[in-house]
């Protein structure tokens, strides 16, 4: 189910519900985070199931109904207008940002000059999305995402007056209405390493 709300005079659009590597990082849940290859990627080790996962915006955004789906979530979030419509350089807010596809998509639509704060507040997850947003091919959109660690709940309110919209992904919700953007592996790691959280606190500063 999608819903739109007002926080603060803005908009907020919800849904609810082993490679050689090279350097180690602490394992959360039994996941950790290494870096491999050439590129020196970041990826996501589950040292239970040996999967690995390595996040790929670019891929996210190469897909056949990736405009289609960053424009809608432009219109839903209130921040689709033209060039010579808006009044000042727009900032979107992904309070529940994962593994980054949503922030990506938005700011792919967006133009020169506006932002996407994308917030995350589990570590791993945090530094994995850091890494994949600095690997975007598009300078022009890798550069209007801000990736920042925390918990929305808390940083929000720091942002109040300069936040255009906010959006927010539950992630867990019931199989009958999950949503089916993340693919199998990618929701069995986020599964693994954040479980859902009461949502209470955000969702009261947001409705």
């Amino acid at each position: 189910m999608l819903a739109r709300a007002r926080w603060r005079n803005t908009m907020v659009f919800s849904i609810r519900p082993a490679a050689r590597v090279k350097r180690r990082h602490a394992s959360h849940s039994g996941v950790r985070v290494a870096r491999v290859g050439p590129r020196n990627e970041l990826v996501l080790v589950d040292e239970n199931s040996l999967q690995e996962l390595t996040l790929d915006l670019d891929a996210a955004l190469a897909k056949p109904n990736a405009a289609r789906e960053g424009a809608q979530l432009a219109r839903a979030l209130g921040v689709a207008q033209s060039e010579a419509a808006r009044l000042h350089p727009r900032v979107v807010v992904d309070a529940t940002a994962g593994f980054g596809r949503e922030s990506v998509l938005i700011a792919s639509v967006l133009q020169e000059g506006d932002t996407v704060i994308s917030i995350e507040r589990h570590e791993l997850i945090f530094e994995a999305l850091k890494d994949a947003v600095s690997r975007i091919g598009s300078a022009s959109v890798r550069e209007r995402i801000q990736v920042r660690h925390g918990d929305a709940a808390d940083l929000l309110p720091g942002l109040c007056g300069c936040v255009d919209a906010v959006y927010i992904n539950a992630m867990f919700a019931p199989k009958r209405t999950q949503h089916s953007a993340l693919a199998k592996k990618e929701m069995q790691f986020l599964r693994t390493l954040a479980p859902p959280a009461d949502r209470s606190e955000l969702r009261a500063l947001v409705h």
